[in-house]
């Protein structure tokens, strides 16, 4: 349950920045 409230949590953070972390993510890989 763990990981799924930890998903649960990002999802929710990282909505409003769904944008930025499209263009972040492909930095991070």
């Amino acid at each position: 349950m763990t990981t799924y409230l930890r998903k649960v949590l990002f999802y929710f953070l990282a909505s409003p920045y769904n944008h930025l972390a499209l263009h972040l993510l492909p930095l991070i890989n």
